[in-house]
């Protein structure tokens, strides 16, 4: 049976002393304590880990309140999260005591969500269980003792706040399957992330400067969103000598991925010949599997649409005898095991 903490439980329970427990009913209020300081999901992006998020979402979601929007992959993470809870409670019976923690966890501008706390009956030791479900094709994100670098920074993140020696991290990839990853608390590593997590609040949020651009596709997300806000722009602008500088730079980048891309092309190329010559449609090496994918599509002839635009219109039917089909041939390349 997983039962739910109540405060005095939890101020017992951690190590942390200077934790607060927060309380909140519904999403809306979860978002509004979260907007007021550093949390788990954010660590990651802060510490540039995280593929999907960079500094200027998390800037924007505590300055404007940009929320994260939701998605399939959320949605059912929520519905799964207590079954795959009850899993590892099933799993691990008598080793193990799994208890909700319904409260927001403060400790300074960090913020902790966890989904559950964990007690070790025999060692006698709390834990953190933090439960994750992903996508099949993530699979080799999760190897050998080895899960994703933002979840590995979310759950030292709770090793931070609750001040706890040890987590476990479920996840559930795909439909079936289901692994445990054990990770224990690194005092650097603590002590860098609560630096990084403070230095970002009072470098970004109390004065409320957005970060620089880093590159990110959440930075250009950001900037398309300033630009729709005006109709037009007219004033000319100098560059100075350090824009003209990275410009140069930036011109000597783009001739290498140039190069790099033809350099990758004709690697390309000399497989494919390798697959005419043998009439394959599948080759192996040690490391790499080569695929000869074929995509077929269909097209008006651009010739008859214009000579018989009038004809087109009336008669849509005729495409069909005029069409020009294509096909298209190319490699896909992966790692032996991906």
């Amino acid at each position: 049976m997983i039962i739910a903490l109540d405060k005095e439980e939890l101020k017992e329970i951690l190590p942390n002393k200077e934790v607060e427990t927060l309380d909140f009913v519904s999403q809306e209020d979860w978002h509004k304590l979260r907007s007021k300081g550093i949390g788990g999901s954010d660590i990651g992006a802060i510490l540039g880990v995280n593929k999907y998020r960079s500094l200027v979402d998390v800037y924007l979601d505590k300055i404007e309140g940009k929320k994260v929007e939701d998605n399939n992959a959320m949605f059912w993470g929520r519905v799964l999260e207590p079954i795959i809870r009850a899993e590892f409670q099933k799993k691990h019976s008598e080793e193990y005591q799994t208890y909700l923690v319904p409260y927001s966890l403060k400790y300074g501008v960090l913020r902790a969500n966890v989904d559950g706390l964990i007690y070790n009956n025999q060692t006698q030791k709390w834990g953190v269980l933090e439960i994750k479900t992903a996508n099949q094709f993530t699979t080799k994100e999760w190897g050998d003792g080895v899960v994703p670098q933002s979840y590995y920074a979310q759950v030292m993140h709770y090793l931070t706040v609750t001040g706890l020696d040890y987590a476990i991290i479920v996840v559930l990839i795909g439909r079936s399957d289901y692994r445990e990853f054990y990770i224990e608390r690194n005092e650097d590593e603590v002590k860098a992330i609560k630096e990084v997590a403070e230095d970002f609040w009072d470098t970004y949020i109390i004065p409320q400067k957005i970060p620089a651009p880093d590159g990110s596709d959440s930075y250009s997300e950001y900037q398309k969103e300033l630009l729709a806000k005006y109709e037009t722009f007219s004033n000319r602008v100098e560059l100075d000598d350090d824009m003209n500088k990275l410009l140069d730079e930036s011109e000597e980048k783009k001739q290498q991925i140039k190069e790099l891309e033809k350099e990758v092309k004709e690697t390309e190329q000399k497989i494919m010949n390798i697959i005419i010559d043998n009439q394959a449609d599948l080759a192996e090496s040690e490391r790499y599997k080569v695929k000869l994918v074929t995509q077929n599509r269909t097209k008006v002839d651009p010739k008859f649409k214009t000579e018989q635009k009038e004809l087109i219109n009336k008669y849509k039917e005729i495409e069909e005898k005029y069409r020009i089909k294509y096909k298209t041939n190319f490699l896909k390349i992966s790692m032996i095991g991906e």
